[in-house]
């Protein structure tokens, strides 16, 4: 378990840091950064609490960017076929830093961008940031194991594994959703994309979100499992 967090948007980057490092740290307690980044009017800021389990050595410390330096990516989570992408991506002729499993995603994405999803078996929340079309990616897992949510207003946007880290760094996370609360009150839990604050989203599982200067927009790369409507009969000889 890791813990990401970060914003982006034509203001001043963020002025987080510390406070956000110390909301994630239990997620995270073996090393903290932040980076920032500004390209033409859009400044961004990625934050990252890693618990080492692959690759306990520096190289595998987050964000990491790709070789051209476009793409910045923090990630959570785990990917159980690392190593057959990563022989793919090698052979494509990428260099690996590190011999972490989630550095596969920031190769297949240079390869063919939000594709790389469909491709992962793992349970994962990512961010990765393309710095020359000025554009944030933000992806969950197919079964939605891995927390992320987001806040956005006025062409600005934050995103963290926890509530507490939107709240570290000052997003506008409203007042209470009188919806999520209800559901809680009802079923103990509250189903994506309902959260306690009106002000902020659940990324969906199997979904990724793209922000742009006009916004975030959501898409499914990945369908949603249902039950069989009609369960195979079984052989009972």
């Amino acid at each position: 378990m890791c813990g990401i967090a970060g914003q982006i948007g034509h203001r001043s980057a963020a002025a987080f840091g510390d406070n956000v490092l110390y909301a994630l740290q239990h997620r995270g307690p073996d090393s903290q950064r932040v980076e920032r980044y500004t390209s033409g009017s859009v400044t961004a800021s990625l934050a990252f609490t890693r618990l080492a389990i692959v690759d306990l050595s520096q190289a595998g410390q987050q964000p990491m960017s790709s070789e051209d330096g476009r793409y910045s990516m923090v990630f959570n989570g785990e990917i159980y076929n690392f190593p057959e992408l990563r022989r793919e991506c090698q052979r494509a002729g990428h260099r690996f830093r590190s011999s972490m499993d989630g550095e596969v995603i920031l190769h297949l994405w240079e390869m063919m961008g939000s594709a790389a999803l469909a491709r992962l078996n793992g349970i994962f929340a990512v961010a990765i940031l393309d710095s020359a079309a000025n554009e944030l990616f933000l992806a969950r897992d197919p079964l939605g194991v891995k927390p992320l949510v987001y806040a956005e207003r006025h062409a600005e946007m934050w995103f963290a594994s926890e509530l507490r880290a939107l709240l570290a760094m000052g997003a506008p996370t409203g007042g209470p959703d009188l919806v999520g609360l209800a559901q809680f009150l009802s079923f103990l839990w509250i189903p994506d994309p309902n959260t306690p604050y009106a002000g902020v989203r659940s990324i969906e599982p199997g979904t990724v979100l793209r922000w742009t200067s006009d916004g975030p927009t959501a898409s499914r790369y990945c369908e949603p499992l249902h039950p069989l409507e009609s369960p195979p009969a079984l052989d009972r000889k």
